[in-house]
Order: C-alpha cells, then structure tokens, then sequence
C-alpha cells in the first residue's frame, strides 16, 4: 500500500503546477465524481489502476484528472467546468460528456463494445494524442481543435466537429465498414469525417476504408493534403469561398465534390484502381454560380468522369484524365458556364470524350487528347456563342471528332485526327473555322463521315485548312444556308464514299483552294 501511495503521489507532483491538493481515487474517494465534488480550483485528482466509477459532477476552476498506467473508468462521465484537463486516461463501456470553457484531453483512450460516445463542447476545446476505439468524436465550440488523434470505428461517423475556427488536423481515421456496400432503400453511408462551421481548416488527415471520405460544410474553409484510401463516396465540400488544396483520394469509386462561390480547387490527385468499379464516379466536381474561381493543376485516373464543372468568369488550367475500360462515353472535362478562362486539358482514355463545353465567350487553349469513344459522340462538343478554342490536339481518335454547335464560334491553330466519323461538324451561324487540320482514314455508314460538315447556318467561315480524307467528303456543305466561305484550303479526299467539295447550301464562295487526292 505505501508503494502505490508513493506512487501516486509521484505522478501527481509530475503533473506540472503546483496544487492545492491531490485527490487519490479510490483510496480518498471511490469514484472520479466524487472526488470532483471534493475538489477546490487547481486540486489534481489521479486516478490508480483497475476500474473506477464515473458519475456526474461541476468541476472547479483548473482541475486535473490524471490516470496512472491501467487507470480506467467504466459508465457514465459527465463533467462540467472552466479549464478542465484530463490526461492518460481509459475509458471503457462509458459515455463521456465534458462541457465548459477551455477544456483540454490529452492521451486519453476511449473504447469498448459497450460505449456510448464522446462528446466535448466548449470555447478553445482541445483533444491531443488520443485513441478512438468502437466509439467516434462529437466537438462543438469556437476554435476547438482535434490532433494527431486515431479513430477505429465501424457503423457511426467517426469525427463530427461543429464550430466557427475549428482544426482537425494529422488524424488517422480507419473505418471497417465495407467500402463498396450496396443497401435497400435510402443508402446509410458512415463517414470519417463530418465538419460543420465557418473558417475552418481540414489538414493532413489519413482516412483509410470509408464508405466517405467526409463532408464539410462552412464558408472559407480550408481542405488541404489529406489522403483517403478505398472508398465509394465522395469528399464533399460545400461552402463559399473554399480552399481545397493538395488533397491524394485513392482508389476511390468518387473522388472530390465542391458546391459554392469563389471556389479553389489545385492539385488534387483522385485515382481508382478499377475504372469498371467506378462506372459512374467523378473525379472532381465543382459546381458554383457566382462568378469566379480557379480550378487547376488537379489529377483524376481510372474514373469514368474525370471533371465535372459548372462555374463563370473562372480560371481552369492544368487538368489530367487518363483511364482504360469500356464504361460509356462521357467526357474527361464537363463543363457549363461562362466567361471561363481555360487552358492545357489533357486525357487519354480509351472509352471517353475530352471536352464538352456548355456555354458562352469562353477562351479555350490548349487541349490535348489520345485514342478515346468509338462511335458518334464527338470528341469536343462545344454548345453556345462566341467560344474561342486555340490549339486543340486529337490523336488517333476513335471517333467522331468536333462539333461546334452556336453562333460566333472559332476553332483555330488545331489538328483533329480520326479514324472513325466525320472530322468536325459546324452548324449554327457565323462559325470561324482557321487554320486546323483535319485527317479521317474512315468511317462508319452510321455515322457521319468525311473531313468537314457545315450544316444549318449562315455566314460560316473555313479558312487556311489542311483535309485529308479516305473515305467520305472532304468538305460537305448540307443545308448550310446563305454566304458560307471556304478559302485558302488545300482538300485532298479518295473517290472512296464520297466527293473533294460537296455543296448543298446557297451562295456559297470558294477561293484559292487546292483540290486533289490524298498523298
């Protein structure tokens, strides 16, 4: 006995500040509860080895509660006080409620088939260095924080914070639930992480085998370099002014969803180690309707969606989609808006389009894409007025190459190169077509074929291009309406299906161009 008091009393005196007295549970009181309402403003109590009590109770001012090595406490914990600090403490089977200002929890170990949550609310709340084992986090207050914390949980959110200022940051969160779990009726997806409140800061958290990575929700937030492991759903992120930055999301069946204003969304990586498990993932989706945002240097393979994207007056740069498999035909890039400033799209697939772009007055340079979809769909479909594309590359493109579909469009500086379909296809009014080359080796009789179709509008104009074509028309003019220019091209076609020049329209003005056969 004179052993285990000196060894008490040593940890006590460890604890750091002088106190007024220490409180030894069992041996002054029987349980933590008990010696709480003992206790006077900075008293310290430890708790010894083997099980002890809980209880209810309001603490003073400053108290410390510190556990010597095997201290555990079983049931129910409810305490209430300023500036609390609990330290080297095992709960198991229990229910912990802290509350007040400025608590603090610190390598404390919570657990057991039997428990009922932890929750801790309070101003400046901490929780440093401790095990979440069968039970998760609940913390609300204004700048609480929760670090270098481990979770192991199976059917509940791991970590749910709530408050304005929070940082949940170097957590790792390891989920056993099944990552691709199908349920009847409204599917229950557990999440690592659910994130609540304004001016918030997510940071190199480690998520490994959750249904969802999380969802975040509050105005300018800051997501920056988690990694996430095995999992279906997405990292959602909904909030005005978000900061999702660096973040690694593998083999994921959805990676990164943001929904609201001024987002920024940079160099992101999301990859899935199976692109038929993911058949209707997205890589990234950032969807906005205020004006701005930047959406750049961001990385998704082996999706069947590379990039969702809905924003206006926005900077979108440096995007990559590489994936192989047979999973429809929806684009790499996807985007609705206007006013996007956007630049170097690159994919290589072998099943989707590259870009499809819905919209007006967007300035387009750069996009590069291998192989992709057999079959009609277009590899670039632009719908809307006044887009400016500049530098588009297609190789070996398994299909139906470029569609622009609107008034006041302009395709310059490119070179489409099919080996199945039509070329490019123009139709709507004033389109500019300058300085692209063309190639198709041959075509289908389901669809269209040849070098390039105007079709349905006025005032067309192709200038200074290069076509060469197997199989099909070199240029076809269908229904084309009134004053469509075909100048300063050089058109090489087979006799092969088709015709150099084939005019259906009205009125329309050929000049300088150079006929004959492919070389």
């Amino acid at each position: 006995m004179m052993r285990t008091l000196l060894a008490l009393m040593l940890v006590a005196c460890a604890a750091g500040d002088a106190v007024a007295q220490t409180i030894l549970v069992p041996l002054h009181e029987p349980t933590v509860a008990d010696a709480v309402r003992m206790a006077r403003p900075g008293d310290t109590i430890v708790v010894a080895a083997d099980a002890a009590g809980g209880g209810r109770a309001h603490a003073p001012a400053g108290l410390r509660i510190i556990g010597t090595k095997g201290a555990r406490i079983d049931g129910v914990l409810h305490l209430r006080g300023s500036r609390l600090r609990l330290r080297n403490l095992q709960f198991r089977d229990a229910r912990v409620r802290i509350r007040g200002k400025r608590p603090d929890v610190r390598r404390c170990t919570f657990g057991g088939e039997e428990s009922l949550g932890v929750s801790i609310d309070g101003i400046d709340a901490r929780v440093v260095n401790c095990s979440f084992r069968t039970t998760g986090l609940e913390l609300r207050g204004l700048r609480v924080r929760v670090t270098n914390c481990s979770f192991r949980v199976e059917e509940e959110d791991a970590l749910v914070v709530s408050g304005t200022r929070a940082r949940v940051r170097r957590n790792r969160i390891e989920m056993s639930n099944p990552s691709f779990a199908f349920h009847f009726g409204p599917p229950q997806w557990t999440r690592a992480m659910v994130v609540f409140g304004d001016e918030t800061t997510v940071d190199r958290n480690q998520v490994l085998g959750a249904e969802s990575m999380g969802s975040i929700y509050g105005d300018d937030v800051r997501v920056t370099r988690n990694v996430s492991e095995y999992g279906a759903r997405a990292l959602r992120v909904h909030g005005d002014r978000v900061f999702v930055d660096g973040n690694d999301l593998r083999q994921r069946a959805n990676g990164i969803d943001v929904l609201g204003a001024l987002p920024v969304v940079t160099n992101n990586h999301v990859t899935s180690d199976d692109v038929a498990r993911s058949a209707f993932g997205v890589g990234i989706r950032v969807h906005s309707d205020a004006a701005g945002g930047r959406v750049a240097h961001n990385y998704v393979s082996e999706l069947t969606d590379g990039f969702d994207l809905r924003l206006h007056d926005a900077e979108i740069s440096s995007l990559g989609h590489y994936a192989n498999g047979e999973n429809g035909d929806r684009p790499s890039f996807l985007i609705e808006g206007d006013d996007n400033r956007i630049d170097s799209l690159q994919s290589a697939t072998t099943y989707s389009a590259v870009l499809w772009l819905t919209g007006s007055r967007n300035e387009v340079d750069t996009v590069t894409a291998a192989a992709g979809t057999q079959g009609y769909p277009p590899g670039i479909r632009v719908i809307g007025d006044a887009n400016v594309i500049r530098s588009a590359r297609l190789f070996d493109w398994r299909g139906y190459g470029v569609s622009l579909r609107g008034d006041d469009n302009t395709l310059s500086e490119s070179s489409i190169q099919v080996n199945a379909g039509a070329g490019m296809i123009v139709a709507g009014d004033r389109n500019r077509v300058q300085g692209v080359t063309v190639t198709s080796s041959y075509g289908y009789s389901a669809t269209p074929t040849g070098g390039l179709i105007v079709e349905r509008g006025d005032g067309n104009v192709v200038d200074d291009c290069g076509i060469r074509v197997w199989f099909g028309d070199g240029i076809a003019l269908h229904n084309a309406g009134t004053r469509t220019v075909v100048r300063n091209c050089t058109i090489r076609a087979s006799d092969e299906g088709g015709e150099h020049v084939r005019d259906d329209g009205e009125f329309a003005v050929f000049e300088n161009n150079i006929v004959g056969r492919p070389d």
